[in-house]
């Protein structure tokens, strides 16, 4: 038996809400679980924006999808209004938004100008789990999946700031576990709200992140320069190639044809060929040489996530 994330697919949907409904901690209701296939579904095969499944693998068995966990970059002015006022229902807020045409998740642009600027702001907003206390050994082991999909959604970002509203005195003693300020929220009025565990705010500023060198929080906060400077369509090709995906896929993923993500390869390769041939190794004999090649760059890049960001 093991335990890892994917990222999700249409398929998962129907799951996926029948996980939050249960969870039921963010208190949406039963009329915005009905929506949220309409927020998620264009976090699917996002470049930037994510949408992860939580699966356990049991030997001669379907793989099961257990949990989820969603997260999105959002404009400056948004977040800027929400920890001037913080208040329970975070999550419902952006989705709701979102959902009436108003969204507050940032764009390519304002990304890239985030990353060249004071940074961007990550918000993580669904999350849910079918093993329901954290206190437990059985829910416990989790945790390094979810921090592995965190990193995934997070590396190579300027992150200016990262938060997630959680409910329950588990998930909080977590937060205060990686250093994250945390503030007790007060709950929102006349939402109706059942679930009566208490509600925080937990999350960093870069600031804070700073002052706590070597603790989890800060490594999200941890980002390089980018060298090779890729085209904005080089970035998406080698963020699908990094999850895997076959160039089948990747062309019907950019909606462009399979000639054009040869093509894009070639340029890519070469590219990075004249600015550090170092990267890639002695041809082998028998091993087609843009394998190889693109074997070596994907292996760079996977600690280098900072090259595949809008800039």
């Amino acid at each position: 038996m093991g335990i890892h994330y994917r990222y999700a697919e249409t398929a998962d949907l129907p799951r996926c809400v029948e996980l939050m409904r249960s969870w039921g901690r963010l208190d949406y209701g039963d009329a915005l679980h009905d929506r949220l296939p309409r927020f998620w579904q264009p976090l699917i095969g996002h470049p930037h924006h994510a949408l992860h499944v939580l699966v356990e693998d049991h030997a001669g068995a379907e793989p099961v999808v257990r949990g989820l966990a969603s997260g999105v970059f959002v404009d400056p002015a948004f977040i800027a209004g929400e920890l001037a006022a913080p208040s329970a229902g975070l999550s419902r807020r952006i989705i709701e938004l979102t959902l009436e045409g108003r969204s507050p998740i940032a764009t390519r642009a304002a990304l890239a100008s985030g990353q060249r600027g004071d940074g961007v702001h990550a918000i993580g907003v669904d999350f849910a789990l079918q093993h329901d206390n954290f206190a437990l050994p059985g829910t416990i082991r989790w945790l390094p999946t979810m921090l592995a999909s965190a990193r995934d959604w997070l590396a190579g970002w300027r992150l200016q700031s990262f938060h997630r509203e959680v409910a329950g005195r588990d998930l909080y003693a977590l937060a205060k576990t990686s250093a994250m300020p945390t503030r007790r929220l007060q709950p929102p009025a006349g939402t109706g709200r059942h679930d009566t565990r208490p509600r925080y705010l937990t999350g960093s500023m870069r600031a804070d992140a700073d002052r706590r060198v070597g603790a989890l929080m800060w490594w999200f906060f941890q980002a390089g320069s980018p060298e090779f400077r890729f085209t904005a369509a080089q970035q998406d090709l080698l963020c699908f190639a990094l999850r895997q995906m076959s160039d089948a896929e990747i062309a019907k993923r950019l909606g462009v044809s399979r000639h054009t993500v040869t093509m894009r390869w070639r340029t890519v390769l070469a590219h990075v060929s004249d600015l550090r041939p170092d990267l890639f190794p002695p041809h082998e004999p028998g091993m087609p040489r843009g394998t190889e090649k693109r074997g070596a760059l994907l292996a760079h890049l996977r600690d280098r996530m900072h090259e595949i960001r809008p800039r």
